[in-house]
């Protein structure tokens, strides 16, 4: 998976925003994971799911 274009994308941000290591990627993951999971656990937001979110996603970059 070393060339794929998520993976590079992935690694374009992080230097975008000034993360250069694996770690401390995967760290900044588990913060949001872990924050989007307590928000849908305390009712602040509705979870949706993956197929509608996709659909909704391929709709805002349509041409």
């Amino acid at each position: 998976m070393e060339g794929t274009p998520c993976r590079h994308t992935c690694r374009h941000i992080g230097r975008k925003l000034g993360i250069r290591h694996r770690s401390t990627i995967q760290a900044v993951w588990v913060t949001e994971a872990k924050k989007r999971r307590d928000e849908i656990r305390d009712g602040s937001v509705q979870p949706i799911p993956g197929d509608e979110a996709l659909a909704q996603v391929r709709r805002l970059l349509e041409p």
